[in-house]
């Protein structure tokens, strides 16, 4: 079993934008998805 942790900083930059709503992730690991997960962003920094 292996286990990864990564934070995702959502702070308002210039060169991103943040979207309100359904967001999905996917691991590929050698073509091989091992993971699905999505999570909604209900909020925008302005």
């Amino acid at each position: 079993m292996l286990e990864v942790n990564k934070k995702y900083s959502f702070k308002k930059i210039t060169t991103r934008k943040s979207y309100k709503g359904l967001h999905k992730i996917e691991f590929i690991i050698n073509g091989i998805s091992f993971s699905k997960h999505s999570f909604e962003l209900i909020s925008t920094i302005s």
